[in-house]
């Protein structure tokens, strides 16, 4: 679900529980003590610390380590590195980095291509 839908979503629900309301459907409200959470503004995103990070990658089974490491270094979403080719990592040039492309069965998020520059770490987990 994107940022606009989670956004969307209470007045949705608002909406259907009125109808539902207005129709004798439903009695009261059954969301009418949630409290929503707050949804952050584009470019208002939250990362984590660093000691979030080193209590993620302690408390994972060490399988998915470095799978999670190279998540959280790169931000390459799960879809991308589900798709990706050995051809899309550049170790030729400075600095490396994987070109991120959509194909015939896979498209990326926003359809377009990007590039990320990789760091000595992430370059280990390759």
């Amino acid at each position: 679900m994107g940022t606009k839908d989670s956004e969307r979503m209470p007045y949705i629900r608002e909406g259907s529980i009125c109808h539902g309301i207005k129709d004798s459907l439903v009695l009261s409200n059954p969301f009418e003590k949630v409290e929503l959470l707050p949804v952050p503004k584009k470019g208002e995103l939250e990362f984590f610390s660093r000691e979030e990070v080193k209590r993620i990658l302690e408390t994972i089974d060490p399988f998915w380590r470095d799978i999670i490491l190279f998540l959280l270094l790169t931000g390459v979403r799960k879809g991308e590195l589900v798709n990706l080719k050995h051809s899309d990592v550049r170790f030729d040039t400075d600095p490396p980095y994987i070109e991120i492309t959509g194909n015939d069965e896979w498209l990326t998020k926003g359809g377009r291509s990007r590039v990320i520059h990789l760091v000595s770490e992430a370059i280990r987990i390759i």
